[in-house]
C-alpha cells in the first residue's frame, strides 16, 4: 500500500473511532459539569423556581475561561470559580441592573446562594450545589 493511501486510512479510522466515542459519551446519559447548558430546578427547598419572563435562572461553567455566568431571574451574572476534586467555589457573582417586576427575589437569593457552595454532584442529567451536606440548588442539563 502506498504510503498516502496508508496516511489517509489511518486518518479516516481514527476519525471514525473518536466519532464513536463522542457518540458514545452522548448517548451515556451524564452530562458534563463544565460547557453545559444548566437550568434551576430547585433553590434551597423551593421547587419550580422561575423569574422574569417565566424563566428558571441558569448556569454554565466556562472550562477554559472558569467562569460561570447565566440568567440569575432577571439580569444575566458571572462569577469565577475554581475546581478541585468534587468541591467548588464561585467568586463574588457580578450582574447586570435592571429593574425587574417578577424575578427580583429569586435573582437576590440565588446569587447570595453561589459564594456559599462548598461541593457538587452530577448523576445523570443533574447538577446538586451543596453547602456541607445541604443542597442549595438543584438543576437540570438542557
Amino acid at each position: 500500500m502506498k504510503p498516502v493511501a496508508r496516511l489517509f486510512l489511518m486518518t479516516t479510522l481514527a476519525s471514525a473511532l473518536l466519532a464513536g466515542c463522542s457518540s458514545l459519551a452522548l448517548h451515556s446519559g451524564q452530562a458534563s459539569l463544565l460547557d453545559t447548558d444548566w437550568e434551576l430546578v430547585s433553590l434551597s427547598e423551593h421547587a419550580g423556581v422561575t423569574g422574569a419572563g417565566g424563566k428558571s435562572p441558569s448556569l454554565r461553567l466556562d472550562a477554559a475561561s472558569q467562569r460561570a455566568a447565566g440568567f440569575a431571574g432577571c439580569n444575566r451574572y458571572n462569577a469565577g470559580y475554581e475546581l478541585a476534586g468534587n468541591s467548588i467555589r464561585f467568586n463574588a457573582p457580578v450582574a447586570t441592573r435592571m429593574a425587574c417586576m417578577d424575578g427580583a427575589a429569586i435573582e437576590q437569593s440565588f446569587l447570595a446562594s453561589l459564594p456559599l457552595v462548598t461541593s457538587y454532584v452530577v448523576a445523570g442529567r443533574t447538577l446538586t450545589l451543596k453547602v456541607a451536606d445541604s443542597t442549595v440548588a438543584v438543576f437540570r442539563a438542557r
